[in-house]
């Protein structure tokens, strides 16, 4: 992540600010923004942020079937985890989302529209470096979300890592076909004696 300080007092040093990156100018059209008025804080979904210092712990996957129960009436037009997601963010629940927008004076109003003594911050995400590889995406969001377990994460990340790139890719330089002949790749990654790393290397 690059990070670029400016002092700006207008939307024009902005605009100065944008022009001046060329790199940046040449994506524009691509470009995500999100505001946040303190500068300190960092880019942290609501599930995972600490509430008064104190660690929080949410059942992701408990919520998500309990929030879809809840409201059968959306079913027709949610169907993926995503797409759940958004919905429950929508409703002010913690989720792994953050908010974006394709509007930078969107992201400059959440930028400033509050705690005027600090400095803020806007940040600018290329999407397209995540989606080009959609289904990938969205697969191991999903496998991340609903696993019940540690053990059920990693054996869901096997599946969509060989439907997405097949049994040759290779995770800690074992493959796809290795890991699912010995079951010791997935005893030494939740029993913590091995760290998950390298994914994609074919």
């Amino acid at each position: 992540m690059k990070e670029c300080e400016y002092e700006i007092n207008c939307i024009s040093d902005v605009v100065s600010v944008i022009k001046e990156n060329k790199n940046f100018c040449n994506i524009y059209g691509d470009i995500w923004f999100r505001g946040q008025p303190d500068y300190s804080h960092e880019l942290t979904p609501t599930i995972f942020r600490k509430d008064g210092g104190k660690d929080c712990f949410y059942d992701e996957a408990q919520m998500i079937d309990e929030f879809i129960r809840r409201h059968p009436e959306h079913s027709k037009k949610h169907v993926s985890v995503f797409e759940w997601l958004t919905l429950m963010q929508h409703y002010g629940l913690p989720t792994r989302l953050l908010d974006w927008s394709t509007n930078l004076l969107v992201a400059l109003y959440f930028c400033c529209n509050k705690d005027n003594d600090k400095d803020g911050a806007v940040f600018s995400f290329n999407p397209n470096s995540v989606f080009s590889t959609t289904h990938y995406f969205y697969s191991c969001m999903e496998a991340l979300v609903l696993a019940k377990n540690v053990s059920l994460f990693y054996q869901d990340l096997v599946e969509v890592a060989s439907k997405s790139f097949g049994n040759y890719t290779k995770i800690n330089g074992a493959s796809i076909t290795e890991w699912k002949a010995d079951y010791s790749h997935f005893n030494n990654v939740v029993n913590g004696q091995h760290e998950l790393k390298s994914f994609m290397e074919v």
